[in-house]
């Protein structure tokens, strides 16, 4: 972007506050507020809010306004603040054109602008009006429309309308009599949309003479086929590289040549989309809009909670049997036996006891105790920690363990379960996104080498409503997020589906943790341990009804709540200990997501209240006082589903019988399930 980024504090606070003061406000500080109490400083290019006690540069006002982080905030920079202020001064530049795409009712939508740079180079951008006489710099939520559109409307539907690729040619074009329109932003921007303005017309694309114009060209024939009476595709005779129809008219062109062309043409015919665009064998292909169809490839190997290769993370606070859960459903894995009610396709299981392998020695104990599972269950265990840290660590070991043990198998490893993951990355830091990043690029490593779901047992942070401790890469990156909470006065935990990337979140999966005595001590004494017992009577299932806006209204909550949350006891009537935001802070993010209507302040207004009013009176949110908080209510909403105990017979029959595996050959060192026998106290991890 260049320059210095003082310089923008004023129009972005403007942007983002509003009008300032003007009482309050002097040509060296800005205030707002009806006391002031935002001020920005333009010399020093920075804000203060002093009731919060916070302040900061530019990209600091435009993360704590709007909740985009790091890279983010640069391009809500770019997009929101007109290019000339953020232009250096030896980069300024004049706007040479500007192009008006306007609506079915010829009202002006947006406007693509055309840039002349001091160095004599041009830029395009894009921009719509705000209402006040003002522009925005972006058409985010805006239905794309042709240019021109008002010639096609008011033509004759014979004429032909031809396709080219920028405002200049189009209105060259409409200079000589002709109907002419293109889309905003050039080659390879042609969006379906658009070509139903076309419909039953005859239509004739002129190319510019290089790759991206033939590639532009064929693409915008295949969007119109079967929509237009006709499509032609006309290159241009003795163009130069590069050139276009505008150059065309400039050298021997004329409207009749033109005419001859086109009569010439044969109609366009579709060809495969893989032979679409040049033959650079480095070109990275490409799959046009109508072959792009729902991935029905998605392999959930535990019915609605588990997907082949995914990401899972299993958190929660200390002694409420995340641990149990994880080995439960490891072990559910491994035989093929059905979990909660729910189908599971059996695969191989290798769990990495980070914290030792005599724990999960005892907790197996206890499951064959109880459940008395079929001999062979392909679980093993690597039973020291793993360093998913450096690059250098132990990844590629782990991943030659993982295919060694598939092998000789003959079956895949479709869990590796990582206990925990503060074990993994010994030496790093949980909230440093540098450290988290190359912790979750491993798993990536391990995931896509392997075709395993790799799934980290995690704590939890101090403020449970914001998820799994640590950077926030991490939950981005999940597939899957489970949380596991108890309650101490039942004993009974809950296992939630907090997120699904590919499947419907909001399950939860009820159990308790149920003593089994699994030997006896050197002095004869009982020893136990605990075995997930699933609950017939768990909560009440039922899916509060929402609607899809509310759903993902209540979604930017959730967000803003992981971003920003922070408690507010002091304060009379708001309950202690529950992560809240500002009520404005949600409205910016729904206003981010398009869930308002920033094109018509009144349907915005309302469409804000109702959805507060909504889910507040379906117990999902709570406000006062200008904040907002998830209920309890909120967290109980999720999918209907059963949950039983296990069918020891169904899962003797379903799982594959097998002797345990010689797996001693491996990178690391495996203790297959059917050799475990230690015994330790119920202890709820």
């Amino acid at each position: 972007m260049g320059g210095d980024l003082a310089r923008y504090i004023g129009p972005v606070a403007r942007h983002l506050l509003g009008d300032p003061n003007k009482a309050l406000s002097s040509k060296s500080e800005l205030r707002f507020g009806s006391n002031g109490g935002r001020s920005v400083d333009l010399a020093k290019g920075t804000f203060y809010d002093h009731e919060a006690g916070f302040g900061g540069g530019v990209l600091d006002l435009i993360r704590r306004e709007t909740g985009c982080m790091n890279g983010s905030a640069v391009a809500w920079l770019r997009d929101n603040v007109d290019p000339d202020v953020l232009a250096p001064d030896s980069d300024r530049k004049a706007i040479e054109a500007t192009y008006d795409y306007c609506n079915d009712d010829a009202q002006l939508i947006f406007q693509v602008v055309r840039f002349r740079h001091a160095d004599g180079t041009k830029t395009f951008r894009q921009r719509r009006p705000d209402g006040n006489g003002g522009w925005v710099w972006n058409v985010k939520g805006i239905e794309p429309v042709p240019y021109r559109l008002a010639d096609i409307l008011g033509s004759d539907p014979e004429r032909i309308v031809f396709v080219v690729e920028g405002e200049k040619d189009a209105d060259h074009l409409a200079g000589l009599g002709l109907i002419a329109t293109c889309n905003a932003g050039g080659a390879g921007k042609w969006r379906q949309a658009l070509s139903s303005h076309l419909a039953g017309r005859d239509a004739v694309i002129l190319p510019d003479n290089d790759d991206a114009g033939a590639a532009h060209a064929d693409h915008v024939a295949r969007s119109l086929d079967g929509i237009t009476a006709s499509t032609r595709v006309v290159h241009l005779p003795g163009l130069p590289l590069k050139g276009d129809v505008s150059d065309w008219f400039d050298g021997d062109g004329t409207v009749r040549a033109l005419k001859e062309l086109v009569d010439a043409a044969r109609p366009w015919e579709s060809t495969p989309a893989g032979e679409v665009g040049p033959a650079d064998p480095d070109a990275l292909p490409l799959v046009w809009f109508d072959d792009l169809k729902p991935d029905a490839s998605v392999v959930d190997f535990v019915e609605g909670v588990l997907v082949e290769g995914g990401l899972t993370v299993v958190y929660g606070e200390s002694n409420v049997g995340k641990t149990f859960f994880a080995t439960d459903l490891g072990i559910h894995v491994a035989t093929g036996a059905p979990w909660h009610g729910r189908a599971v396709e059996q695969g191989a299981v290798i769990y990495v006891a980070g914290e030792g392998g005599s724990g999960i020695r005892k907790r197996i104990a206890a499951f064959r105790e109880r459940y008395e599972p079929p001999a062979g269950v392909p679980f093993a265990v690597i039973q020291q920690s793993v360093n998913l840290l450096d690059p250098a660590g132990e990844t590629a070991p782990l991943i030659e363990t993982i295919r060694q043990a598939a092998a000789q198998l003959s079956m895949p490893v479709r869990l590796v379960i990582v206990d925990t993951l503060a074990r993994a990355m010994v030496g790093g830091d949980e909230n440093s996104g540098e450290d988290m990043g190359r912790l979750v690029g491993n798993a990536d490593r391990i995931r896509d080498e392997t075709g395993a779901n790799v799934l980290f047992v995690h704590h939890s942070g101090k403020d449970r409503a914001r998820g799994a401790r640590g950077h926030s890469s991490l939950r981005a990156a999940a597939d899957t997020e489970i949380e596991v909470a108890k309650d101490e006065a039942t004993g009974v935990a809950v296992a939630t589906l907090t997120k699904q990337r590919d499947l419907d979140g909001g399950a939860e999966f009820a159990f308790r943790l149920e003593p089994v005595v699994v030997g006896t001590d050197r002095r004869g004494k009982a020893v136990t341990s605990c075995a997930v017992a699933p609950l017939d009577d768990a909560p009440s299932s039922a899916r509060i009804s929402m609607t899809p806006r509310e759903k993902l209204a209540l979604d930017q909550l959730r967000n803003a709540i992981v971003d920003h949350g922070e408690t507010r006891s002091k304060q009379r009537n708001i309950p202690a200990n529950v992560s809240v935001v500002s009520l404005d802070r949600w409205k910016r993010r729904l206003e981010g997501a398009d869930l308002l209507d920033e094109t018509n302040r009144n349907n915005a207004r309302a469409q804000w209240s109702r959805v507060k009013r909504d889910l507040q009176s379906k117990g999902i949110i709570g406000i006062l006082e200008g904040y907002v908080w998830l209920t309890q209510q909120a967290k109980q909403e999720r999918n209907t589903d059963e949950t039983s105990e296990i069918n020891v017979q169904e899962a003797q029959g379903r799982a594959k019988r097998m002797e345990s595996p010689p797996l001693g050959g491996s990178p690391f060192r495996l203790a297959s399930a059917g050799g475990f026998a230690s015994v330790e106290q119920c202890r709820n991890q």
